[in-house]
């Protein structure tokens, strides 16, 4: 069945190997503007953002 959560255990089950390549946008949040203002730019926005 769609989105019962299962798809690990079937790739497993399966022995496919899930796809690890995904964008480092989607491993890092971007920091609030507010913390950037607040430290005088001594922290970098995250890149992809």
């Amino acid at each position: 069945m769609a989105f019962e959560g299962f798809t690990r255990y079937d790739a497993i089950g399966n022995n496919i190997a899930p796809n690890p390549q995904l964008p480092a946008a989607r491993f890092a949040m971007p920091i609030p503007q507010h913390e950037i203002d607040i430290t005088k730019k001594l922290i970098k926005q995250n890149p992809d953002y």
